[in-house]
């Protein structure tokens, strides 16, 4: 009786082993890869379909984020397949399951759902959400449908992750891009017109013109300069040539005997005639400089007519 006793207490030693053993697998494999069986998980959590172009990358237990924390990861990927998106478009798509803890059930259905992909290969699905974008049922017939819930089926995009634009600057530079487009494409409609481009024509004929008429004016300008400057240079050698001759008489004059002499030695009209004589002399100097400036640029001519 007592060999029976013993051996039934070895027995239950050995039991017992095994199952600390596995219990003690069990922790370590929940420590390993942080998730609990999925009997259990499936308690836990509930699931989502996304539709994504394509998912390089993705693969069971990629990690789920949102606002930069985990809140589930994914448990399929399926073979890509036909299917119509928002737009109206068939094309392959590649259907991801993700399963999601059932405390996250207030994310918004119209969230923005992103593939983001790393520098050394590997992805992860970021969920992004608009503040200003309003909470909105995904189906108008199901008020539930405000919020992710179990099911429900929604459509993914490819994201950039860059830690030197932000998302801000991202939005901004597509914004950028996209009125540089519409710009190119309204000036391919302007240019591309036959009529604006017959306006176009004409518009530079009439410029090329008025070039010329600016030309042949300029130059009958500087004709007419010219032509002044050269009558203002003959006016005041005419002007030296008088006062000269006007010298010469007055000095003959002024030494000789006679009616003239007796004339012209009266003191006052000689006095008048001397002033006279200094302003011609006054007035040849300015003319022959305002001739110089016309020549060197410093005055114009305006004419009248």
């Amino acid at each position: 009786m007592s060999d029976y006793n013993t051996l039934q207490k070895r027995r239950n030693m050995i039991v017992g082993g095994f199952v600390v053993v596995a219990l003690c697998a069990f922790l370590y494999m929940v420590y390993k890869f942080q998730e609990l069986p999925i009997v259990v998980g499936k308690l836990r959590s509930f699931q989502i379909m996304v539709n994504f172009p394509n998912a390089p990358g993705v693969q069971k237990n990629t990690p789920v984020h949102y606002c930069g924390y985990q809140i589930g990861r994914v448990t399929s990927v399926s073979p890509p397949f036909i299917y119509e998106d928002k737009k109206g478009r068939n094309y392959h798509h590649v259907k991801v399951t993700i399963s999601i803890e059932k405390r996250y059930i207030d994310i918004p259905s119209n969230v923005d759902i992103l593939l983001m992909k790393r520098g050394l290969g590997s992805s992860y699905i970021e969920f992004q959400l608009d503040p200003d974008r309003p909470v909105e049922p995904l189906n108008p017939n199901d008020p539930d449908s405000s919020y992710l819930k179990e099911g429900m089926v929604l459509d993914g995009s490819m994201g950039t992750s860059s830690d030197f634009f932000p998302k801000e600057v991202q939005n901004k530079i597509e914004s950028l891009v996209d009125s540089i487009d519409t710009l190119a494409g309204n000036i391919n409609d302007i240019i591309g017109d036959p009529d604006n481009k017959a306006n176009v024509k004409q518009t530079l004929a009439n410029v090329n013109n008025l070039t010329g008429q600016a030309t042949k004016t300029l130059e009958s300008i500087q004709g007419f300069t010219d032509t002044g400057t050269n009558v203002i240079e003959k006016t005041s050698d005419r002007l030296d040539a008088t006062l000269a001759e006007l010298q010469m008489v007055l000095a003959k004059v002024n030494t000789g005997n006679g009616t003239a002499a007796k004339l012209v030695n009266d003191g006052r009209l000689y006095d008048n005639l001397i002033e006279t004589t200094e302003e011609l002399k006054i007035t040849s100097q300015q003319l022959k400089i305002i001739a110089t400036d016309i020549k060197e640029g410093k005055r114009k001519i305006i004419t009248l007519w």
